[in-house]
C-alpha cells in the first residue's frame, strides 16, 4: 500500500513538471516540479548498456542533490504524502502550557485612559492618615571617628522590624533633612529630591518616571535659623543642629510606558505604578526599580565640595480579593473538546498540557487540562484550589502518573525580564527566573480528600506487561518501534485505475529511452545479463516481490525500523481513551511582592505541576516530566483589619519628630532649629549628581 501511495505522489509531482528528456537539458528543476530521472526505474534505464555518458551526466546534474531547490522539492513531497495519509493538515498536540498574559497591558496611539483595575480585585481598605514610625539614615564618615553631620528621616507605616520606610497607594512622602554643623560652613543651598527611576541592563541611561524637588534653604531665604525674618544670608552657614521639614505631593496611581517596537502606531500605555524592586542573577539580568529620597548640598567657594546622601524607601501598592464563590469543573464530553490554548470555560482557567515518554519499553503519550477558577486572584493565606483531567491510551500510564506522590505541587516567583515582559510570547517561559515559595499536594478524585496532617504516599510500582522476544535475522539491526499515530484520520488505496495509469506511464517512458531497441541489438550473452540486471532493479523497486513460474507474485516484507502503512490493517481494534480525574490545593504564602509588569521587568506567581515516576522516562517536551502550570495573581491588602482612623487629623513636624525612629539619626533637643515644613512640587529637570552611572554587564 505504502509502495502505492509514494507512487501516486511522485507521479503527480512528475505531471506538474517537463518532459523527461527536457529535464535532462536543464541544470536543476524547479521547487514544483520533480525529476523523473531520479526515480528507481530511469536509473535502472540508466544503468543498460546502451545508456550514454551524456545522459547519465545529465541525468546527475539534474537531480539536483545538494541544491536547495531538490531540498524544497523533496519537502514538498512529503508534505503531499503526509497529507494523503492523514487527510488533512497536521493536528495540533497539547505539549508544554502557555505562556501567561495577566496585567498585560492594552496599547494606544495616543494619551491612554487611566488603568482600570484587574478583575476580581477592588480597591483597598482605607489607609491610615497617620504615621507610625520614622526610618533615618545619614551620611557615611569620611575619617575615622568623625561624626556625620547630615541626616534624613522619613515618617511611615513601617514596622518595628523594617529596614525601610515604606509606603503605599497615593502615600504623602514626608520627612526632615537634619544638619548638624559644628563648625561654620560654606553651604549655599539644601535641596531634597523623590526620584522613581527603573534601570537595567537593557536600559542603562532611561530617564526616572517621575521627578519632584523641594528647595528647603539657599542664601536668598535668610539666615537659616530665622528662615524668612531677615534679608539674603551672606556669611557662612552657623554652627548647630537643624532640622528642615519636607513633604511631596501623592505618589501617582499609574505611568506610562512605550512598547518595546516604538515603530508600532499603538506604542503607549499605562500600568500601575510597579512596586520597588530589585534583580540581580550572576551572569544574568540585573534590574532593579528604585524609590529614592535623595539631599543634595551644593557649597560655594574654590574650595567648596557638594555633597549627596540618598535613602531608599519601599513602595508596596495595595489592593485586595473579591469573595469567591465556588463553582463545579466544568463539564467537556469529550477529549476533542479540550482547548489547545489556555481558555476560560464555565467559569475556570483551563490550561492544557502533555508529554510522552517511555514507560517499560513501550512509548505513551498522556495529556490533559489543568483548571483553576478564574480570576486566578489570591492573597495570604489564601487556598489554590484546582483540578486535572488526564487522557492517555495507555492505562498503565495513568496508573502510574495519575497517583499523589507522582505529581509535584508547587507555589512558585516568577521573576520576568527582558522584551517578554510587555509583549509576552513562547520565550517567555526562557526569560524568567523561578523560586519556590510553598509546596502543594494532589489526589485523586475519587479517593477524596485528604487530611491535612496524613503524609503524600509512597510510589507504587504498576505491574508492566512481559517484554516480547526479539527475534532477527542474521546480520540485521534493531530498532524500537514507535507507537503508531493517533491522528490517522484518512487513509489513501490506490484502486485499479491508478495502476493502470501508472502501468502505462511506466511502459511510455521505457519507449522513449529506447529500452526495448537497445535490447534487441544485443548479443545472447549482453542480453542475459540485461535481464538479470532489470530482474534484480524489479525486485528492489516492487519492494521484495519475487517471481514465481506459474507469473504470480509472492511478497516478502523485509522489517521495517519505522512505523508502516501495513501495520494499520493489522489493528482489528481500536485502542481506548482512558481518563482520570484528580483534584489538589496549595497555601498561599506571605510574599515580598504583589504582580505588577513594568519595561523589561516583571514579577508574577505561578502553581507548577511535574508529573514523575521511576518507572516512567520522559522524552519531550523537554523536561524532567510532564509540566503543568497556571499563573497566579497576587495582591495583599494591609489595612483590612485596622480600625478605622479620623480624616481630618493632620500630623504636624512636631508631631512626627515625636514618632519613635528606626536607623541612625542626628539627634535632636529643644535647641534644635526647624525651618518652616516645604512642600515639594513635580519637574522635569534631571538632579545634579557626581556620581557615576552604573553599568551592568552580562
Amino acid at each position: 500500500m505504502s509502495r502505492s501511495l509514494l507512487r501516486d505522489v511522485l507521479k503527480r509531482n512528475q505531471e506538474k513538471g517537463k518532459a523527461p528528456e527536457t529535464q535532462t537539458e536543464k541544470a536543476a528543476p524547479t521547487t514544483s516540479s520533480f525529476n523523473p530521472s531520479s526515480s528507481r526505474r530511469s536509473i535502472k534505464n540508466l544503468l543498460l548498456p546502451g545508456s550514454s555518458g551524456k545522459t547519465i551526466s545529465g541525468s546527475i546534474r539534474s537531480s539536483g542533490a545538494a541544491s536547495l531547490r531538490s531540498v524544497a522539492s523533496l519537502a514538498q513531497s512529503m508534505a503531499s504524502f503526509y497529507s494523503m495519509m492523514t487527510g488533512g493538515n497536521r493536528v495540533p498536540k497539547r505539549r508544554r502550557p502557555d505562556f501567561s498574559t495577566l496585567g498585560v497591558p492594552e496599547w494606544y496611539a495616543e494619551d491612554p485612559p487611566p488603568v482600570p483595575l484587574m478583575p476580581g480585585t477592588a480597591e483597598h481598605s482605607p489607609i491610615p492618615t497617620l504615621y507610625a514610625r520614622g526610618m533615618a539614615s545619614v551620611i557615611h564618615e569620611r575619617s575615622p571617628g568623625e561624626k556625620p553631620y547630615m541626616g534624613i528621616v522619613l515618617y511611615s507605616h513601617a514596622l518595628s522590624h523594617s529596614k525601610a520606610a515604606v509606603y503605599h497607594n497615593g502615600a504623602r512622602i514626608q520627612g526632615e533633612v537634619r544638619l548638624d554643623i559644628t563648625k561654620k560652613d560654606s553651604i549655599k543651598s539644601v535641596d531634597v529630591w523623590l526620584i522613581i527611576a527603573a534601570e537595567s541592563i537593557l536600559d542603562i541611561f532611561a530617564p526616572p518616571m517621575y521627578a519632584f524637588t523641594a528647595n528647603l534653604w539657599n542664601r536668598e531665604m535668610g539666615d537659616p535659623r530665622q528662615i524668612g525674618s531677615s534679608k539674603p544670608w551672606r556669611g557662612p552657614f552657623p554652627e548647630g543642629t537643624f532640622a528642615f521639614p519636607f513633604e511631596f505631593p501623592e505618589l501617582p496611581k499609574d505611568v506610562v510606558v512605550k512598547h518595546p517596537n516604538d515603530g508600532k502606531r499603538r506604542n503607549l500605555a499605562r500600568v500601575p505604578l510597579p512596586p520597588a524592586y530589585f534583580i540581580n542573577q550572576v551572569a544574568g539580568f540585573s534590574g532593579s526599580i528604585k524609590y529614592t529620597v535623595g539631599v543634595n548640598i551644593e557649597r560655594d567657594g574654590l574650595n567648596g565640595i557638594d555633597d549627596e546622601l540618598d535613602m531608599s524607601f519601599q513602595y508596596l501598592p495595595l489592593c485586595k480579593p473579591l469573595p469567591r464563590v465556588p463553582t463545579p469543573f466544568p463539564f467537556i464530553p469529550t477529549r476533542e473538546d479540550w482547548p489547545f490554548s489556555r481558555e476560560t470555560v464555565g467559569g475556570w482557567m483551563l490550561t492544557p498540557f502533555g508529554g510522552r515518554g517511555r514507560l517499560g519499553e513501550e512509548i505513551v503519550e498522556v495529556e490533559g487540562i489543568l483548571g483553576v477558577q478564574d480570576p486566578p486572584v489570591y492573597t495570604t493565606d489564601d487556598t489554590i484550589r484546582f483540578s486535572l483531567l488526564l487522557w492517555s491510551k495507555n492505562p498503565l500510564a495513568l496508573e502510574a502518573l495519575g497517583q499523589p506522590a507522582a505529581v509535584e505541587v508547587a507555589f512558585l516567583k516568577s521573576d520576568m525580564f527582558a522584551l517578554d515582559v510587555m509583549t509576552p510570547r513562547t520565550s517567555t517561559r526562557k526569560n524568567r527566573y523561578l523560586g519556590r515559595l510553598a509546596a502543594g499536594r494532589a489526589w485523586r478524585t475519587d479517593d477524596g480528600r485528604p487530611d491535612d496532617n496524613e503524609p503524600i504516599p509512597e510510589f507504587k510500582l504498576v505491574t508492566l506487561p512481559e517484554p516480547k522476544p526479539k527475534t532477527l535475522p542474521e546480520g540485521a539491526s534493531y530498532q524500537v518501534k514507535g507507537a503508531s499515530s493517533s491522528r490517522m484520520k484518512e487513509v489513501y488505496v490506490a484502486d485499479e485505475t491508478d495502476l493502470e495509469v501508472e502501468a502505462k506511464l511506466v511502459e511510455k517512458q521505457t519507449e522513449k529511452l529506447g529500452l526495448a531497441d537497445d535490447t534487441k541489438g544485443l548479443e545472447n550473452g549482453n542480453a542475459e545479463l540485461v535481464q538479470k540486471q532489470s530482474e534484480e532493479l524489479d525486485l528492489v523497486d516492487d519492494g521484495g516481490s519475487t517471481m514465481v513460474a506459474d507469473g504470480e507474485s509472492v511478497t516478502e516484507r523485509a522489517p521495517s525500523p519505522t512505523p508502516s502503512l501495513d501495520d494499520i490493517e493489522e489493528e482489528t481494534t481500536p485502542e481506548e481513551d482512558h481518563f482520570l480525574r484528580m483534584d489538589g490545593e496549595v497555601k498561599v504564602p506571605a510574599c515580598t511582592h504583589p504582580n505588577f509588569r513594568y519595561t523589561h521587568m516583571g514579577r508574577e506567581y505561578v502553581v507548577h505541576l511535574i508529573f514523575t515516576h521511576p518507572q516512567y522516562n520522559h522524552i519531550s517536551p523537554n523536561a524532567t516530566g510532564i509540566l503543568a502550570e497556571f499563573p497566579v495573581w497576587y495582591v495583599f491588602d494591609r489595612f483590612g483589619h485596622h480600625p478605622p482612623t479620623p480624616e481630618n487629623v493632620v500630623q504636624t513636624p512636631e508631631d512626627l519628630a515625636k514618632l519613635p525612629v528606626s536607623g541612625t539619626a542626628i539627634s535632636v533637643g529643644p535647641s534644635t532649629v526647624r525651618g518652616p515644613k516645604v512642600v515639594g512640587m513635580a519637574t522635569e529637570e534631571k538632579r545634579p549628581t557626581g556620581k557615576y552611572t552604573r553599568y551592568y554587564a552580562f
